[in-house]
């Protein structure tokens, strides 16, 4: 099913990002919206964030979104990776996650980083499948890295 999956860049909107984010909610470790108010992260997505999506039909059923605005073209952020519970488990966070690196080092960025919660083992092991370390740690999150440059 997963040749079904139609990836694409920006392709999404405000509402459809809101919907997907309150999906994936309690997915997130602590769930996204006891970090913060979920209206407002969408938004900041659609405004500021690469966006690499995953489709079926009309449905997005999983996102990644990046911040790649330093102008040194140094380091790019990954904000978030998520996919909606029923499509979790086929690959397609590693798919999106390939799609973002692949953007990143074809824009030169030399790094790239990303925060995730200590206790979310399946998401550290896809970022250390992909090569990112361990770069500090922040109260109940790990930040990681990925060198993409030289």
């Amino acid at each position: 099913m997963i040749e079904q999956i139609d990836f694409s860049r920006n392709r999404s909107g405000y509402e459809q990002v809101l919907a997907h984010l309150n999906e994936c909610d309690a997915d997130f470790v602590p769930p996204l919206n006891q970090r913060l108010a979920i209206s407002v992260y969408a938004q900041k997505l659609i405004d500021r964030a690469v966006r690499f999506e995953a489709w079926y039909d009309i449905d997005l059923v999983g996102l990644t979104a990046l911040y790649c605005n330093d102008p040194s073209k140094s380091s790019a952020f990954i904000t978030n990776v998520s996919v909606t519970p029923p499509w979790q488990g086929r690959g397609i966070a590693g798919l999106l996650l390939e799609r973002c690196l692949d953007a990143m080092g074809e824009l030169s960025f030399k790094t790239i980083e990303l925060e995730v919660g200590q206790q979310n083992s399946a998401a550290i092991g896809l970022y250390k499948k992909y090569g990112f370390s361990l770069n500090h740690t922040n109260d109940q999150s790990l930040v990681m890295t990925l060198v993409i440059g030289n």
